[in-house]
């Protein structure tokens, strides 16, 4: 079947009674800015219902940029 998309991913944590929630995105061995338009990307798809702003590895500008975004 493939990969699923992400809008087929949030799509069936929905179905499943569960919440959308981007975790680590600055984890996952990307630089910053293709991380951030990977993030813009998934966020105009309007599918997410969160986004993990605090995690240890995240420098301060990081979280501030993060904090940002969850309150458009």
């Amino acid at each position: 079947y493939g990969t699923p998309t992400v809008e087929e991913v949030c799509r069936h944590i929905h179905k499943c009674g569960g919440i959308a929630v981007l975790a680590h995105i600055y984890n996952y061995g990307l630089e910053e800015q293709v991380a951030n338009k990977l993030l813009q990307d998934i966020i105009a798809l309007e599918c997410l219902d969160g986004i993990e702003v605090l995690y240890p590895n995240f420098t301060q500008n990081q979280i501030e940029y993060l904090k940002k975004l969850c309150q458009c």
